[in-house]
């Protein structure tokens, strides 16, 4: 149907090498795990997947990560 997924394995700061991943190719859509951290531990542990969103030049798909706590 004229849609396709290409997986990339980089080497660097993950903000800055999922940002320029999303810039090369001219992505269409970026889709990134997420640990959903809120409050205290997302100020110490800072937040990835909201850089990328917040920066990326095309629409950001969030998942959240599987825990391993059956939630």
């Amino acid at each position: 149907h004229g849609t396709s997924a290409r997986a990339l394995v980089r080497d660097g700061a993950p903000r800055h090498e999922l940002l320029a991943a999303a810039r090369e190719p001219q992505a269409d859509l970026v889709v990134i795990a997420t640990h959903g951290y809120t409050g205290l531990r997302h100020v110490f542990l800072g937040s990835t997947a909201e850089q990328v969103v917040r920066e990326a030049p095309c629409p950001v798909l969030t998942v959240r990560a599987n825990d391993g706590a059956g939630r």
